[in-house]
């Protein structure tokens, strides 16, 4: 299935000389048990590292569930409803299929395309992927503590990078580009700063913590793992 996916779209490739846009991409394709869904975020947004999109990837375990969360997220999105999702911490295993980049050529930008192709020993792997938060290290933690203090944005300049070579070992690029792995803080301009409404970060010592935007989950990863949920709350309003 996978491979006939890909097909279909080289196909299309070399008949017109034009490619699929992502909105182009169907958002679900199934077959039995076997899906192909589009990372648009709707529920799904997988990132493979920091400049490159999952668009589309491949689930085999249900189908059916696949379709509901599908359906469930738009009447969520569309109407501002809640949903009795009930996930706890299982998470879909996924595979990626179709990796997408953002590239310029000259006055012209778009999308170009990698397919990625796996051995069927991975893609028969066992649905028994677990969520937890994002793990963060001392010199993140102090970062973030100082984009709290200063009103939700962590400043990019000299003082800064002088501070974390002092305290902690480390350049503020290196803290930078941890920060936004995470998905949870992203660069504006001239400062790093969240990306989501609220932020929670828990200090579990002096050199470990860890930091969600999903409190639900967050409360119950912390209940599993026997850590009280003194969460330092990052509110941030654009």
């Amino acid at each position: 299935m996978r491979k006939a996916f890909i097909d279909i779209l080289e196909e299309q490739k070399n008949k017109n000389n034009t490619g699929f846009g992502i909105p182009s991409i169907p958002s679900l394709v199934t077959s039995n048990k076997f899906c192909i869904v589009k990372g648009n975020g709707i529920p799904f947004l997988p990132i493979k590292n920091k400049d490159e999109w999952v668009a589309t990837f491949s689930t085999r375990h249900n189908s059916a569930k696949l379709i509901l969360e599908l359906i469930w997220s738009k009447i969520s999105f569309y109407f501002d409803m809640r949903m009795p999702w009930d996930d706890g911490l299982h998470m879909d295993s996924i595979e990626p299929l179709l990796l997408a980049k953002a590239v310029r050529v000259g006055d012209r930008a778009g999308w170009m395309y990698n397919s990625i192709e796996l051995k069927e020993s991975r893609l028969e792997r066992e649905d028994v992927e677990v969520w937890k938060p994002a793990s963060l290290m001392k010199s993140e933690i102090s970062a973030i503590n100082i984009m709290a203090m200063q009103g939700g944005y962590l400043p990019l300049d000299e003082g800064m990078d002088a501070y974390l070579k002092d305290k902690h070992q480390t350049t503020l690029d290196e803290v930078s580009q941890k920060l936004i792995l995470t998905r949870l803080f992203m660069k504006d301009g001239e400062y790093i700063r969240p990306i989501h409404p609220q932020t929670y970060v828990l200090n579990v010592n002096e050199n470990t913590g860890y930091a969600s935007s999903e409190r639900d989950r967050f409360d119950l990863w912390c209940e599993e793992n026997g850590l009280k949920t003194n969460y330092m709350v990052i509110v941030f309003l654009e």
